[in-house]
């Protein structure tokens, strides 16, 4: 499947209740993913948790999926993933792609050399303002 973004993302909320997030865009070719773009995403102080956010943040990622790729799966360790069915419905509103949102057990997103995201997340943190890049 040429057509797929995968897309991993990873939280981070600071004690004064701000939500950080580190966002990674992949394609794979012949079984090797190749990050295409990177968010380092700080949300706004009104915005109270994770839950809230993970639609803002999905949209706001959807603008950067390559255009050639009709499906865009997310994947993350966050528990608001594991109960995405309303927020696939939510964000797919008005797409011509298929979205999917997987929940991976913060281990195995680890495991998976996932890290980066986390790293993503913490930038944002130290800078305070949302950063994006292509690679």
């Amino acid at each position: 499947m040429n057509n797929v973004t995968y897309v991993d993302v990873s939280f981070i909320k600071t004690d004064d209740g701000r939500i950080y997030a580190g966002v990674e865009l992949k394609r794979k070719d012949d079984g090797v993913y190749t990050v295409y773009h990177v968010i380092s995403y700080a949300a706004g102080v009104n915005i109270p948790s994770i839950k809230r956010l993970v639609p803002i943040l999905l949209r706001y990622t959807l603008d950067f999926v390559d255009s050639s790729h009709d499906v865009v799966i997310f994947r993350s360790f966050s528990r608001a993933f594991q109960r995405s069915t309303g927020y696939e419905q939510e964000i797919s509103a008005g797409q011509q792609r298929t979205i999917k949102l997987v929940y991976v057990p913060y281990p195995q997103f680890m495991r998976n050399h996932r890290i980066n995201t986390v790293l993503l997340a913490e930038d944002a943190i130290r800078r305070g303002y949302t950063l994006d890049a292509v690679i």
